[in-house]
């Protein structure tokens, strides 16, 4: 689901692309340097997805090799595919332009280079094909990277001189297979390295990860059996790959399932697919390896959008010489973490509250968020599951399991997830439990109350006698809420309101602002409405220069409003309007010319029904209109003359 999210919003930005207009700065850069010591025999940065086109990425890039260079430099950058956003000219004229000035060129007859002499700069930036490249139509996607980036789209690299790293691009946008073809190179690649008598640790990049090994892996198996079996191997392989935009804060950014190692790293230029329910634009990170002259490789995972080492006080180590039985780190996808036995729990005082959707078959479903079990990266909670059991007849049970966006500047006290599917204002009472990346679960909490799919409102309950012409109001854009998740039914109707709940009705028409009232200010929230009531004729102000929006209205006012607009602005026939006489309090209406015959009108269309008082039933022409009342009869009057 996610994937196929991903490929809605990668179409959406290709019928939209523009230049780079939105500007993005990293929260800290306040990094501490990482020593190299005499026994680092190479420096490789491993990072994809810079996506340079897409907004913020360019800045992302250029933070990213800031970064590297603060954090004590490297001897090259390898950027694994989705460069560019669209696999445009312009795109990778722009990415081209950031790495010539970060970077030594990288070109196809120097595949062994040194570095930086310093060891402060980025020493050189290998690039490769993503499924992103081949967005661009019309074109030889291979060949316009050749021309644009000086490269070949596959090779292997001694970076300097000591270590091996293989690049496999893709061949195409279908992301089913794409390596398969890529065989043979990998295999003399391989040969090669093996012709050295090498033994350390060999470096194998692309775009798409091996299915089920990786966190974000289980969407496509791009390689192929032959490539997979030759894989597992050689336990020293340590495959770097990109394309899911997860976050790498999971612990599971690391596999060894498949009998060699897998790494992902995010994105450098994009957003974090995994962070569903944060600001899409967040996230900006990649992987620091040490290489080592005894054959170990530390490693060390970069958000360079807030300045810090990724569980920098956890030891992430690999050693070239373990077999497959020797791994240190296991998958969550395959099998258990043996020592993740504890729970993440949620806090004694934990609360669901829930609130209907913008369709009446949702629901936004809020909760205190789950505690992992320790600070231990592998107790990370990583999803939760929500159960909403029906409480109306007909309806179905439904349980869906959404990502946890703990992401570490955005983790806040509340989790609120998007709950679709449900039958349309049923009712459903909620349990939610945690678990963490190795299916380890919570003990559930469960809310208790139950909430109604597509009610917006939680002051509004099935029980209350105007909840179906309150939902009826909001659903179609009559009347708002006043704030956050509250309706305030039992609040008096204010002159303000009236006018624009009319103005709502008649599809908010453009107007421009005229101090007409002295009352009414420019940026108040219904000064277009009583701009265009006045020049409509719907209504007058309470004297030449007020209008005084906060005045409470009666009820009887409120059909004053409705029948002025039908019969002055709609010009619209009226019909009769009722015998009053039956209501014991029709002497009270007042004298006014018209209002009378306003409620008796709304009386007669069912738009004042009464209301009880006792063992009788009033009209109550003087008592305020609460917005629970006005609601209903606004919402009598749309079903009755507007759909």
């Amino acid at each position: 689901m996610k994937k196929l999210l991903s490929i809605i919003i990668c179409t959406a930005i290709l019928l939209s692309f523009s230049a780079n207009v939105w500007a993005w700065t990293p929260q800290s850069t306040d990094y501490t340097p990482i020593e190299r010591g005499d026994d680092v025999i190479a420096r490789i940065v491993l990072g994809s997805d810079t996506h340079i086109g897409y907004d913020g990425a360019a800045d992302k890039l250029r933070n990213a090799y800031a970064s590297i260079n603060k954090l004590g430099g490297a001897d090259a950058l390898i950027i694994a595919g989705d460069i560019t956003d669209n696999g445009l000219t312009e795109e990778y004229s722009e990415l081209m332009s950031i790495i010539s000035a970060n970077s030594e060129k990288l070109t196809v007859d120097l595949p062994s280079f040194k570095g930086s002499a310093s060891g402060t700069s980025v020493g050189t930036t290998i690039a490769l094909l993503g499924n992103h490249e081949f967005l661009a139509e019309g074109v030889d996607v291979e060949e316009r990277f050749r021309e644009m980036t000086g490269q070949e789209p596959d090779g292997l690299y001694w970076i300097a001189g000591k270590v091996p790293v293989i690049k496999l691009s893709m061949t195409t946008h279908d992301s089913t297979a794409t390596y398969a073809s890529k065989l043979a190179f990998l295999q003399s690649s391989l040969n090669s390295i093996d012709s050295k008598d090498y033994t350390g640790h060999i470096f194998l990049v692309t775009h798409i990860p091996v299915k089920n090994t990786v966190v974000g892996s289980v969407f496509e198996d791009p390689f192929g059996t032959e490539i997979k079996e030759l894989l597992s191997k050689y336990p020293q392989i340590i495959h770097y790959s990109g394309h899911s935009h997860e976050n790498p804060y999971n612990p599971n950014f690391i596999d060894q399932s498949a009998g060699y190692t897998s790494i992902t790293g995010g994105t450098i230029g994009k957003y974090f697919d995994s962070c569903e329910y944060t600001e899409e634009k967040l996230g900006s990170t990649a992987v620091i390896f040490d290489v080592k002259s005894d054959g170990t490789t530390e490693f060390y995972r970069v958000d360079f959008e807030n300045g810090r080492i990724i569980y920098e006080n956890e030891e992430w180590v690999l050693d070239s010489k373990d077999t497959a039985e020797d791994f240190i780190y296991f998958a969550g996808l395959s099998k258990g973490y043996a020592g993740a036995n504890s729970r993440p729990a949620f806090p004694e005082d934990s609360l669901i509250t829930a609130v209907g959707g913008s369709t009446p078959t949702s629901l936004v479903i809020s909760f205190t968020r789950a505690v992992p079990a320790t600070e231990k990266n592998y107790d990370y909670v990583d999803h939760y599951t929500i159960v909403l059991k029906s409480k109306t007849e007909g309806a179905q049970n439904v349980t869906v399991d959404v990502v946890n966006d703990l992401y570490y500047p955005t983790a806040g006290e509340k989790f609120t997830a998007v709950v679709e599917g449900l039958t349309p204002y049923a009712d459903y009472s909620v349990t939610v439990s945690a678990h963490n990346t190795y299916s380890k679960a919570s003990r559930p909490i469960t809310s208790k109350k139950t909430f109604t799919a597509g009610n917006p409102f939680t002051d509004v309950s099935r029980e209350d006698w105007y909840f179906d012409t309150v939902i009826y109001a909001a659903s179609n854009g009559l009347m708002n809420g006043t704030g956050g998740s509250l309706f305030s039914p039992t609040t008096n109707t204010s002159r303000a309101m009236i006018v624009q709940l009319l103005y709502n009705m008649e599809g908010r028409p453009e107007v421009t602002y005229k101090p007409i009232f002295t009352d009414v200010k420019e940026d108040a929230w219904y000064t277009d409405a009583v701009i265009w009531a006045y020049e409509n004729g719907v209504t007058t102000g309470s004297s030449a220069t007020t209008f005084s929006p906060d005045a409470l209205v009666t009820r009887e006012q409120v059909a004053v409003f409705l029948y002025r607009y039908m019969k002055d602005y709609k010009g619209e026939e009226m019909e009769e309007g009722a015998d009053l006489s039956a209501f014991p309090d029709a002497g009270k209406i007042s004298p006014y010319a018209g209002f009378a015959e306003a409620v008796s009108w709304a009386n007669g269309v069912g738009i004042i029904t009464g209301k009880a008082a006792g063992t009788s039933v009033t009209l109550a022409p003087l008592d305020s209109a609460q917005r629970c009342e006005t609601a209903t009869m606004f919402a009598r009057f749309h079903r009755s003359f507007v759909v």
